[in-house]
């Protein structure tokens, strides 16, 4: 299969050829944005105040302060292996596109230098030199990339529909009742807010509910769709997905991979690295359907799990996702040495962009 464009080609792509390939039908599509989301009880008389060229909600508290719940309504779990049965083959075979509505693009993405400022006085070596580039860009398709928060963690995923979000299996807050607890999502997440506000999960498609340390089988199918409340992929624009060919192992060395790393930003901002290579691919077999653990030795830490790597390819509108961050297996210091022992994994193979096909017919 044709492999994606180099980062040469990729910087004339997103620069000319992308927006010129924009239908002149396309137009901007303004979605209303939430900026506070929160549960205030009816004794409270909120006012908005503007000064100092901010925006302030007030509310008088007394002693014991204001009663506060942040926590969003719980989304709906769809195991989709039997109702993806129910498919069309041949709608089972499409490879879901991906959608540049409007506004600028641009490859790379733009370097925040004031974080590099302060993480080169702090910063630890992993697999060698670390090659991550923290970034603040609004630009497509950098703002598809966003913070996943629940109750009990940070992570990253990515647009990858109308209202459909891609992330990691074991990034959501399983509940042990098999239910999941409420999730968001923050598109082009920076320092502690989104330019689209915050979305929460009304719907999760899933074939596996991964907790804990995961097996290589369950790596391999590491990956769920969130369906949001609002669509605001209509407006930002969204990823497209492929499934990893066996040819592109050791051979195409520019895949990118984005999410929100803990030990550089705490994850408060955006990291990529546009240098990963793919080094080993090993399917496994869930109900009929296949995953892959695609090895590599790039560098992820805490925060980027449910990130996605992508390349993008000629006559496209935007990037395609081949996996998503998983699992770290070894120490990171850990070096190539021709093993897969103490590799990082991604999580793809057909049953990802199945699963990304499925989610997209069943909830447009």
């Amino acid at each position: 299969m044709e492999s994606p464009l180099n980062n040469e080609q990729l910087a004339e792509h997103y620069g000319q050829d992308v927006p010129a390939k924009r239908s002149a039908a396309t137009t901007d599509k303004p979605i209303q944005v939430s900026l506070l989301d929160i549960q205030l009880g009816e004794d409270y008389e909120p006012k908005l105040v503007r000064e100092n060229g901010r925006v302030k909600v007030i509310v008088e508290a007394g002693a014991n302060g204001v009663d506060l719940a942040h926590e969003y309504p719980k989304p709906d779990v769809v195991l989709a292996d039997e109702a993806a049965n129910q498919v069309n083959k041949a709608v089972k075979a499409q490879e879901p596109d991906p959608f540049f509505p409007a506004g600028g693009a641009a490859f790379p993405a733009a370097k925040d230098e004031e974080s590099h400022a302060i993480i080169k006085s702090r910063q630890s070596v992993i697999f060698g030199e670390d090659d991550r580039v923290v970034y603040h860009d609004t630009s497509y398709p950098w703002r598809c990339i966003g913070k996943i928060q629940t109750a009990v963690s940070r992570s990253s995923g990515c647009m990858i529909g109308p209202r459909h979000v891609l992330t990691a299996s074991h990034c959501v807050n399983w509940a042990s009742d098999g239910s999941a607890r409420w999730i968001t999502f923050s598109p082009g997440y920076y320092n502690g807010a989104g330019p689209w506000g915050t979305f929460y999960a009304t719907k999760i498609y899933s074939w596996m509910k991964n907790t804990g340390s995961l097996t290589d089988q369950q790596t391999a199918f590491d990956y769920v769709v969130l369906v949001l409340n609002q669509r605001v992929g209509d407006t930002i624009g969204y990823y497209g997905g492929r499934t990893f060919d066996n040819g592109w192992v050791n051979t195409v060395s520019n895949w990118v991979h984005v999410g929100y790393p803990g030990d550089l930003t705490d994850t408060e901002r955006p990291a990529y690295q546009n240098t990963v290579k793919i080094t080993s691919k090993q399917d496994f077999n869930f109900n009929g359907r296949t995953g892959s653990v695609l090895g590599h030795f790039s560098d992820i830490t805490a925060g980027m799990s449910g990130g996605p790597v992508f390349g993008t390819w000629s006559g496209d509108s935007g990037p395609r996702v081949v996996g998503v961050c998983s699992t770290r297996e070894g120490p990171p210091i850990a070096v190539p040495d021709g093993s897969t022992a103490t590799d990082n994994e991604f999580g793809g193979g057909p049953a990802l962009t199945e699963l990304i096909t499925f989610a997209r017919n069943e909830m447009p």
